[in-house]
């Protein structure tokens, strides 16, 4: 039922534009597979569209058009995962829209908007699902922040919709090492 409702709200959202395509040309030019193209695109999404979230009325709900968030260079999570499905779609691939809980876990016997206060997206690629935020801005794509792996989460295929877990772990290393070498004067 949630995912009707926001697909509905997403409807007509995803249109692709002549500026929306000859930005999608110029960032996969010399990308020979999906992979590549998927990631020169989450990188623009990511890196050059700013992140700002203001939620009021139907608006922390409903997404801008892909072309409105593309001129305007801003957009909150659902601005930037409807550019970002946009710009996939100009490319040849697809993402869904994927609803979350940043701290709560969901309760799947009550289903409401309500549960959600993030979106994210999800990329087919062969057998495997690839799950991006492109709200994180410097993370490469397939990471996913810790407080969001191993968490229900609500992706929207086209005909159907359904609570799947998130990774729990991360396809990329997310941690750092510091060396010191130092020498203690009693003196």
């Amino acid at each position: 039922e949630v995912g009707r409702w926001y697909r509905a709200l997403e409807a007509g959202r995803l249109g692709l534009t002549p500026e929306i395509e000859s930005m999608v040309r110029e960032l996969v030019a010399g990308k020979k597979n999906p992979p590549e193209k998927l990631e020169a695109i989450y990188r623009f999404v990511s890196q050059s569209i700013r992140y700002v979230s203001i939620s009021l009325g139907l608006g922390g709900y409903q997404p801008h058009r892909a072309a409105e968030v593309l001129q305007n260079q801003y957009g909150d999570c659902k601005d930037k995962h409807t550019l970002f499905a946009a710009m996939l779609s100009a490319a040849g691939l697809v993402a869904y829209p994927t609803l979350i809980s940043t701290d709560l876990p969901i309760e799947s016997s009550v289903p409401s908007p309500g549960q959600f206060n993030h979106l994210i997206s999800v990329v087919p690629l062969g057998e495997e699902w690839l799950w991006l935020d492109s709200t994180l801005e410097v993370a490469p794509a397939g990471f996913l922040p810790r407080y969001l792996r191993g968490k229900q989460a609500l992706v929207m295929l086209p005909n159907d919709s359904r609570l799947v877990e998130t990774p729990k772990t991360s396809p990329i290393p997310d941690e750092r090492r510091a060396s010191l070498l130092g020498k203690i004067d009693m003196k």
